[in-house]
């Protein structure tokens, strides 16, 4: 009996719980392919730059690839409304990532750069 009441207590509380969801408002998603893109391309001495409302208290996350033909190294800063910036990685490499937990839903801008010599066919994931 109280094995029954504590699987039923514990279903209820499953079933309070509300879907999960993602920080970007329209959910995870590959930013070149909003444009029917396969990939972003980042030219010489350029910055690849895109914008999106992140939901509050979320984790959010940008993760991006180069081709690494060659390898360069890129950087990935996310600033918010106010210009501050929140997240950035400059580790150096093709691959860069930032995670962070805004405090409100917000627009953020995330600006990629990178030192190479050719431009670079970027993988971008937003999470």
């Amino acid at each position: 009996m109280a094995r029954s009441v504590i699987l039923a207590i514990l279903g209820l509380a499953l079933l309070a719980i509300g879907p999960v969801q993602s920080s970007p408002l329209r959910g995870h998603y590959r930013e070149p392919q909003l444009r029917n893109e396969k990939r972003g391309r980042l030219q010489v001495g350029a910055t690849y730059e895109f914008r999106d409302t992140f939901r509050a208290n979320q984790r959010a996350c940008v993760i991006v690839e180069g081709d690494h033909k060659p390898p360069m190294n890129l950087t990935i800063k996310v600033h918010d409304l106010a210009g501050n910036l929140v997240a950035g990685d400059n580790a150096g490499g093709d691959f860069v990532a930032v995670m962070w937990y805004p405090p409100r839903t917000q627009e953020y801008r995330i600006a990629i750069t990178g030192d190479g010599n050719d431009f670079n066919d970027l993988d971008i994931v937003v999470k």
